[in-house]
C-alpha cells in the first residue's frame, strides 16, 4: 500500500491523465488557435496560452510595424550558401533570444522546402535544393532554438509520398467555364495530401503574358495506394487580361490555349488544348496525354 507521504504518490500527472480530465469542448479548443498568433489556455490543467511568430529570417512577433522592430537575420538561402552548420546553430540561438524578447514561445521556422525551380516567391526562406545540406542546416538551426527553450516548426511540406496523374477528361458543357477531371494515385507508402494545379499557356499572343499562369487547382488527400478523381473548375476570368489605354478594361484574347496539369512548374504529365471565344466561352479542341509519373 502506498502512503500519502510516499514519493510515488507525489509524481506529476501524465499528459494522458490530464487529457482524460478534459471535456470534449476543451479538447476541441486544442485543435485551433485563439487568434492569429496564440493558442487557447486551459488553466484547469496548467496549460497557458502559447504565442507563435513567423521566424525564418528573424522573429516578427505580433506587431508588424515600426513599433516593434525585429533583428533581420540572413535569409535561409544565404545561410545555406555558407555550408556552415555551426553558423546556422548560432542563427537559431539569436532567433531564440529575439523570441524571448518578444514573448514568443514557438518560432515558425526554419523553412526546409527544397528548391525545384527559381520561380517560387518564398524560396529565400529555404536553404537549398540539396536534401543533405538542407537537413544538416535545419537540424543545427532547430538545435539553436530549442537549446534556449524556444520551440521550432520546420515547414512547409504537405506530405512525404509520391503521386501519379492520368486519364484527364475535359467537360466543356459547364455553365461557367470548363471542368477538368484527372485521376490521382498515391503511389507512395504513406498517406499524403496533393494539390493538382492547372496552368495555361498561349501559343501566340498579341499581348505580353507570362510563359504560364495558374488557372485552377484542387486539393486531394489519399491513403497509400489509393486513387480518386479530382475535379478542377476553370473559369473564363482566368484568361482575361487588362487592356490599357483609352478603352481600358478587362478583355479576352480569343484563340487557342494549352492547359497543363502539373505537380510542379517543371512536371507536366498531362496536357490539353482549349479554344477561347471573344465572349469568353471555353471549349475543348483536342487532348494530348503522356503517362509520365510525378515524383
Amino acid at each position: 500500500m502506498i502512503s500519502d507521504t510516499d514519493p510515488a504518490a507525489q509524481e506529476p500527472p501524465t499528459l494522458t491523465t490530464l487529457l482524460d480530465t478534459l471535456r470534449l469542448e476543451e479538447k476541441i479548443l486544442l485543435l485551433a488557435g485563439r487568434d492569429f498568433w496564440t493558442t487557447h489556455p486551459l488553466e484547469n490543467i496548467g496549460l497557458r496560452s502559447l504565442r507563435f511568430s513567423d521566424g525564418p529570417s528573424g522573429v516578427r512577433g505580433e506587431l508588424w510595424d515600426e513599433r516593434s522592430p525585429s533583428l533581420n537575420l540572413p535569409s535561409g538561402t544565404a545561410s545555406g550558401a555558407t555550408w556552415d552548420v555551426d553558423l546556422a546553430r548560432r542563427f537559431g540561438t539569436v532567433a531564440a533570444a529575439e523570441a524571448r524578447r518578444k514573448q514568443v514561445d514557438v518560432v515558425l521556422g526554419p523553412t526546409i522546402n527544397l528548391h525545384r525551380s527559381p520561380l517560387g516567391g518564398g524560396h529565400f526562406e529555404s536553404y537549398d535544393e540539396d536534401p543533405m545540406l538542407t537537413g544538416e542546416t535545419a537540424v543545427a538551426n532547430v538545435t539553436g532554438l530549442q537549446s534556449s527553450g524556444i520551440g521550432a516548426t520546420p515547414k512547409d511540406y504537405l506530405g512525404y509520398t509520391s503521386w501519379s496523374v492520368e486519364d484527364a477528361q475535359v467537360d466543356d458543357t459547364a455553365a461557367d467555364g470548363i471542368r477538368l477531371s484527372v485521376n490521382i494515385r498515391n503511389t507512395g507508402h504513406r498517406r499524403g495530401k496533393h494539390v493538382v494545379r492547372v496552368y495555361a499557356a498561349r501559343r501566340a499572343s498579341s499581348i505580353e503574358r507570362p510563359a504560364r499562369w495558374l488557372v485552377g487547382f484542387a486539393s486531394i488527400q489519399l491513403d497509400a495506394g489509393e486513387a480518386r478523381r479530382a475535379d478542377v473548375h476553370i473559369f473564363p476570368r482566368a484568361f482575361r487580361h487588362w487592356q490599357v489605354g483609352d478603352e481600358a478594361g478587362w478583355r479576352y484574347e480569343p484563340g487557342t490555349f494549352d492547359l497543363h496539369v502539373e505537380t510542379s512548374v517543371t512536371a507536366t504529365p498531362l496536357n490539353c488544348v482549349v479554344d477561347l471565344s471573344p465572349s469568353g466561352e471555353l471549349s475543348r479542341t483536342d487532348m494530348a496525354v503522356s503517362a509520365e509519373d510525378v515524383r
